[in-house]
């Protein structure tokens, strides 16, 4: 009887130190998890070193419960941290994109994802250079997009099977609290840029917007090499196929095609120092050309292009854009010798000074028939370049000698 009677009260202590042990558990698991909740903004911005804090957190919301609580963290942190005029629109999605990565980490299931998201969504809609601040953070690269795989194994294509239908293995029921907007499907997008690029529910301002900033990059590369927006192009091809990107694949092919075009042009023409990107208008995005008269050197190099470009391709019409493009000069002044690349107003700025040493603004703007704040913005370039002094308002000198200064040093003991 005392036997049995003994086993009974040990069963009992066993079971409340159990008990006791599993509150204590739980009660440590709530607290390190509250802890790590009001951190949660500062450790999305501090990816990927924050890495192991998420992981933490994971564990205790999944032990706890504590998944609305975070989630209503996060809104909160971002409504008042993040979404407000006094944050750049590059440094939201540089959050956004770390947020993508890290909630994905928590919740699979892509609830909490879904939530943030619309809420983000919804702000950086309200922004005119959301979509030029998405193609810079991806063209750049800094944070991994393009060259990184779709995350958990899935395809590049932007649409997934229905989930009763799959075929795949780590296949979850979709959660009761998902609502209507938060499908699988939707939440589960192939990749990181799939979903900044459909913040406006379909791609085509994202496509839009990288055809202007590979117009752009292209119209630059005065040496044709253009390996690095080809390769960009190859990997967003991966994602959102050939037809969204087709004119973008016939920007590039006119890039091959103006090589081939300049050095014909001065093989036959003796080496005419012009070269030009021939763009196809159809396929590149609307090029605007500044109003300028360049001066007579630079329009009777260009003609002599012009006719050069009719004999070599008779079926074609070459429109100039004179403003547009690279310069390459060389500054013969009385004390040195400077070379510089600058665009068509610059030069054309600093060849009216081979006639006469002084300018005033207004007559540099008459000569070339250009505006006057646009004129003056660039005089600025050549006076941090010591090339010209302002000696009155709005009146510009050209400095042929620089002063030659001394410097006395004196020692007292």
């Amino acid at each position: 009887m005392y036997t049995y009677i003994h086993e009974i009260a040990e069963a009992a202590a066993s079971k409340r130190y159990k008990v006791w042990a599993s509150t204590l558990e739980f009660y440590f698991f709530k607290t390190f998890g509250d802890l790590r909740t009001k951190e949660i903004f500062d450790i999305i911005v501090e990816h990927p070193v924050t890495s192991p804090a998420i992981l933490d957190l994971k564990t205790c919301i999944n032990w706890t419960g504590q998944r609305e609580q975070l989630q209503n963290a996060i809104l909160v942190a971002i409504d008042k941290r993040l979404l407000h005029p006094g944050a750049k629109t590059t440094d939201i999605i540089e959050f956004y994109i770390c947020a993508i990565r890290y909630l994905r980490m928590i919740d699979p299931s892509g609830i909490m994802l879904g939530h943030t998201s619309r809420k983000i969504n919804q702000y950086l809609r309200t922004r005119d250079d959301t979509m030029r601040a998405i193609v810079s953070c991806i063209v750049d690269d800094s944070l991994g997009l393009l060259t990184t795989n779709a995350p958990d194994g899935l395809s590049a294509n932007n649409v997934e099977a229905d989930d009763e239908d799959s075929d795949d293995d780590t296949w979850v029921p979709e959660p009761v609290n998902a609502g209507p907007d938060l499908s699988s499907a939707r939440r589960r997008m192939a990749d990181i840029i799939s979903v900044l690029a459909n913040i406006y529910d379909n791609n085509d301002r994202f496509i839009k917007e990288f055809q202007v900033y590979l117009a752009d990059r292209l119209l630059q590369a005065v040496d044709f090499n253009v390996d690095r927006e080809l390769r960009q192009l190859e990997l967003l091809k991966l994602r959102f196929g050939e037809q969204d990107v087709q004119h973008c694949e016939v920007m590039l092919a006119d890039i091959a095609e103006s090589k081939r075009v300049n050095v014909n042009i001065q093989s036959r023409s003796q080496g005419i120092p012009v070269s030009a990107t021939i763009a196809s208008r159809y396929y590149w995005p609307e090029i605007e050309d500044e109003a300028i008269k360049m001066p007579d050197p630079f329009r009777e190099l260009l003609e002599s292009y012009k006719a050069a470009f009719a004999i070599t391709k008779p079926a074609q019409k070459l429109s100039l854009f004179p403003s547009l493009g690279l310069v390459e000069l060389e500054l013969e002044l009385q004390d040195r010798t400077l070379e510089f690349k600058v665009s068509p107003i610059h030069a054309a700025i600093i060849h009216a000074f081979e006639e006469q040493d002084t300018w005033t603004l207004d007559s540099i703007a008459n000569r070339l028939q250009s505006d006057e704040d646009v004129l003056e913005s660039k005089i600025q370039f050549w006076i941090r370049e010591g090339v010209l002094q302002e000696t009155g308002r709005l009146q510009y000198e050209l400095v042929e000698n620089l002063p030659s200064t001394s410097l006395t040093n004196s020692f007292t003991q």
